[in-house]
């Protein structure tokens, strides 16, 4: 008979490519992946005995596995965390121009980017997926299909509604600017994030 650290130690090598598929059809980022894992096995060993059989313990984990990912989503949009690149945001930021600013034309440009991650949070999903996954993670469109089951003219025409309820919005942000009379530059993301 196995020590339940031996059983739980199978259970986890033999459902962790499941948890991952699962994960990954809820588009959870890779580098939070293994937290959405660990969450569900720590679910699944804290509540469950080790010593079901396999299609049990498949349908117990799969369902955790769902619940966790919507967890993960749920608190994506309470508090999300957007970043087109990381690296492209530090570097303006910091960057010698930036520096050699004045605190309100910093302060504007903080806003800035704060209103394109806002409007990138007001996609619809299926059109937000695309986004991400193209134009921000530079995944190519066929693997984007794959990722996400669909073809990839579908996901040309998400991305293409996605970029085209962006511009909308940008435009009618823009226009209430100049009637406010507020002479603000366009969106600094916008160039970054061909839109």
């Amino acid at each position: 008979m196995e020590s339940q650290e031996e059983l739980f130690r199978s259970i986890y090598m033999r459902y962790l490519p499941l948890v991952r598929i699962i994960a990954r059809k809820y588009l959870i980022p890779e580098d939070d992946m293994d937290d959405v894992a660990q969450d569900v096995f720590a679910a699944f060993y804290r509540t469950y005995e080790l010593d079901k059989p396999d299609d049990e313990n498949r349908r117990l984990l799969t369902r955790i596995s769902n619940n966790c990912c919507l967890n993960y989503k749920r608190k994506q949009r309470t508090h999300p965390e957007f970043s087109c690149d990381p690296g492209m945001i530090l570097d303006e930021l910091h960057s010698d121009s930036f520096l050699s600013n004045d605190s309100l034309t910093i302060l504007l440009k903080k806003q800035e980017y704060e209103r394109v991650a806002r409007a990138l949070g007001s996609l619809k999903r299926e059109w937000a997926d695309v986004f991400r996954l193209h134009v921000i993670e530079g995944r190519p469109m066929a693997q984007v299909a794959e990722i996400l089951g669909v073809t990839e003219s579908t996901c040309r025409m998400r991305l293409s509604r996605g970029r085209e309820h962006l511009r909308a919005m940008f435009q009618k942000q823009r226009e209430a600017d100049e009637r406010l009379g507020n002479n603000f530059p366009d969106a600094i993301g916008l160039r970054e994030l061909r839109i």
